[in-house]
């Protein structure tokens, strides 16, 4: 994965470095956080809609990032979506079509809740309900660097991608890779490994991100990687992922030792608030 030159990357913008910096303090608190995000106002009503939305149906009222953090969602998944929030401005990338930034934020978020709620039922313990959410939110953003860094690519990638849905997105990649001048080296999850790794995110994210589009993954934190990959083959019945080629959510299930019947218990959870979902993402 080395064959990118990293001085290509883009840095980690400085409140999302904040952030994670905060998150991975022992002693930070709701106050740390609630004063980093409070500094990019837009950030700022960002997560507070996310509080204020029907998902959490919290009746009071909220004021502040401090109230959001401490009544409603909580230190670990306010800077998750802080973070992910303020990281992904690094990028400038299309709005439009099936990889632009408008279906990125529906699929981004459908993910990561759906993600976390399977989580709970991994035998053992073995995904943390807060990793899988965090690897829902963060585990594509190598396409959100591939539409930065080759813009030319990613729109014929779009294009190729709005024609048709049911092809394996690593396929019309490899496509594209030969149809255009530039030299891409890697492939969206690829890139999305190194950047992440770049960005010192946890190993675990790192390797949601490399193994999320991986047949037959095993290595570094598989059950995420599974978690994330069933998710993502769930998702496909409401049209959101890189694409609609038709994979097996049994055999996710299986390898996760999750009966079935509940793994579809679960994503009927998601389904039923799904529109609250896509307006939050319409917002992002």
């Amino acid at each position: 994965m080395r064959l990118l030159n990293l001085e290509n990357l883009p840095p980690m913008p400085t409140v999302a470095a904040r952030i994670l910096q905060t998150t991975q303090d022992p002693d930070a608190s709701a106050e740390d956080l609630a004063r980093i995000i409070e500094l990019d106002p837009s950030l700022a009503a960002q997560v507070l809609r996310q509080a204020r939305s029907a998902l959490y149906n919290y009746k009071g009222k909220l004021e502040t990032i401090r109230d959001a953090v401490l009544r409603v969602l909580g230190f670990e998944r306010v800077s998750q979506i802080a973070l992910s929030i303020a990281a992904s401005r690094a990028f400038d990338v299309p709005h439009d079509g099936p990889l632009g930034l408008a279906t990125f934020w529906r699929h981004t978020l459908h993910c990561s809740l759906l993600a976390q709620r399977l989580a709970f039922h991994v035998p053992n313990k073995a995904v943390p309900p807060g990793m899988a959410y965090m690897g829902g939110l963060l585990h594509n953003f190598g396409m959100l660097l591939y539409g930065h860094l080759y813009r030319q690519a990613f729109e014929l990638l779009n294009e190729l991608t709005h024609e048709d849905r049911y092809q394996e997105l690593p396929v019309l990649e490899k496509q594209v890779s030969e149809q255009v001048a530039e030299v891409i080296p890697l492939h969206h999850n690829q890139l999305g490994a190194v950047l992440l790794e770049h960005w010192n995110l946890p190993v675990e994210i790192v390797a949601a991100a490399y193994g999320h589009t991986e047949r037959n993954y095993e290595g570094a934190s598989q059950e995420l990687v599974w978690t994330i990959q069933l998710s993502n083959c769930l998702l496909k019945e409401l049209d959101l992922g890189d694409d609609l080629f038709p994979d097996d959510p049994v055999y996710y299930a299986q390898q996760l030792g999750i009966q079935p019947e509940l793994v579809f218990e679960v994503f009927d959870q998601v389904k039923s608030i799904s529109s609250e979902i896509s307006q939050l993402a319409a917002d992002m």
